[in-house]
This record gives C-alpha cells, sequence and structure tokens, in this order.
C-alpha cells in the first residue's frame, strides 16, 4: 500500500471518527428515548435499550405533537419568508451599487450577529406590547426573521457581486427594467445561494426558543421547543418523553439537510469570492 493511499485512509478514519464524536449525543438521544427512566439512569449505562418501548412516541402522538408541530412549522415558514423577501434585494443592492454608506452598512450587519438575543428581549417586549401582538405568533415570528435578515445579507452579497455583470446588462438591453432583470435573471441564477440562506433562516426559526418563551404563553401556540416544558412537572422530569420528544424536534431538519445538501454546499462555496 502506497503512501498516497494510507495518507487517504487516515484521513477517511479519521473523518469518520470525528462524525460519531460530533453525533454521540444524537445517537444516545435516539437510543434513551426507546428506554424506560429506570435504565436511562442505570449504572453501568447500556447503550441499547433491554427492553425497547416506543410508548414515548406514542404519548407524543396522542398529545401535544401536532399542534406543537404546527405552530413550529408557521413560525419557521413564515419567518423565512419575511428574511428572504426583504434580505435578498438588500444583498443585492450592497453587491451592485457603490456607496459611501455600504461599508457601515455591512459592518452593521456583522455587530448584529454579534448580539444575544436575549439583549433584545426587553426592547422587542416593550414594543409587540404596544402593538398588541404579545402572546401571538407574529411576536416570535417578527423576532427570528429580525435574525435571519444579517445572516442571509452577509451571506448572498458575495455570491451577488460574484455573479457577472454583463448577464444584467445584456438583459437591460432586451428592454428589462433594473428590477425585471434582478427579479428573472439574477434571482433564478442564484438559485444555490438562495436554497442556502433560506434553509438557515428557517433552522433559525425553527430552533427558537427564547423569544418563544419570552412572547407566548398560551401553550396552545407553543411551537416544539417551547413545549418541551411541559414534562417537567413538580412531580419530576420525564426524561423519556423529552428525548422522544427531541427525535422528533430535529427530524424535520434532518431531512430539510439531506435533501438539501447538494445546494447548501453549492450555495456556501459559491459565494466565497473576493472582491
Amino acid at each position: 500500500m502506497g503512501k498516497g493511499r494510507i495518507k487517504n485512509l487516515g484521513i477517511n478514519v479519521g473523518a469518520v471518527l470525528l462524525v460519531i464524536l460530533f453525533l454521540s449525543p444524537v445517537i444516545w438521544m435516539v437510543m434513551c428515548s426507546f428506554k424506560k427512566d429506570v435504565e436511562i439512569f442505570r449504572f453501568p449505562p447500556t447503550f441499547l435499550p433491554e427492553t425497547p418501548t416506543a410508548q414515548a412516541y406514542i404519548d407524543q402522538f396522542e398529545s401535544s405533537l401536532f399542534p406543537a408541530l404546527r405552530n413550529s412549522l408557521v413560525i419557521a415558514v413564515s419567518s423565512m419568508l419575511i428574511a428572504i423577501v426583504l434580505a435578498i434585494p438588500a444583498a443585492y443592492g450592497l453587491a451592485r451599487f457603490k456607496s459611501k454608506a455600504r461599508k457601515p452598512m455591512i459592518l452593521g450587519f456583522l455587530v448584529t450577529q454579534m448580539l444575544p438575543p436575549a439583549l433584545l428581549l426587553t426592547p422587542l417586549f416593550l414594543l409587540y406590547t404596544r402593538l398588541h401582538i404579545i402572546n401571538t405568533r407574529i411576536a416570535p415570528i417578527l423576532s427570528t426573521a429580525t435574525l435571519s435578515i444579517p445572516f442571509i445579507v452577509i451571506l448572498m452579497r458575495p455570491f451577488f457581486a460574484s455573479l457577472p455583470k454583463s448577464v444584467e446588462e445584456a438583459a437591460r438591453v432586451d428592454g428589462c427594467t433594473m428590477l425585471g432583470a434582478f427579479a428573472r435573471i439574477m434571482v433564478p441564477v442564484a438559485r444555490p445561494g438562495l436554497a442556502t440562506a433560506a434553509v438557515f433562516s428557517f433552522i433559525f426559526a425553527w430552533n427558537d426558543l427564547v423569544y418563544s418563551m419570552a412572547f407566548i404563553s398560551d401553550s396552545s401556540l407553543w411551537p416544539m421547543t417551547t413545549m418541551i416544558n411541559n414534562f417537567q412537572t413538580k412531580y419530576g422530569t420525564q426524561w423519556n418523553s423529552i428525548l422522544a420528544f427531541g427525535v422528533c424536534l430535529i427530524i424535520p431538519i434532518v431531512i430539510i439537510f439531506i435533501l438539501m445538501q447538494k445546494y447548501i454546499v453549492s450555495g456556501l462555496t459559491a459565494g466565497a469570492v473576493k472582491e
């Protein structure tokens, strides 16, 4: 076996070990979701459940899973659409039009990524109270959209900058307006970047816990991340139910990444250009 093959084998083995290491919490969560609470805390621990039971999953389907799933989907999809509609034109404008305010605006978007979500809770709560949207799905939708917009702008700006201006100029020569060239030419060409932005925006809203807990007190409007609190009561914590609910929470994200991985990879690499 040559040195090259040995090197490739070592890289592949190392990659597999890293994947197992990073996925070990998820694997352990799935295994424990099929155990009873007594077996979860047994020492020494058992990897595979001795008496597998799907009762925790059955309880989820019979109780709060579907209402919480509906709320999560409404919040995540609505937040994603708002963020895409507002951020894509902003990213295009920052990529195409030269202005003295462009660098400060880009810096402003970068700074907002450093702010923790909890820092915005008080001002947003006061604002939403005046708008009378506390205890509605609108509050977490708007809050998570504001987190996604700067990320999408930062992601898509270099992507639009990497596209040749000649394509847009040809469309203008053929009679398209600036808005028409953007909608009919630039947006379709930027599909990989758009898919990446949409996926990450959806995940930001899907994983939200802080804003949903702060702005929604009605349990019928809680998304899945907030509904987990129902399993922590004064009588104890239903650990196998929490783990089963957690598995149900990550399944949509796993499916999205499996279906969209080609677009996500191409979208993340296509924008990695120097201006």
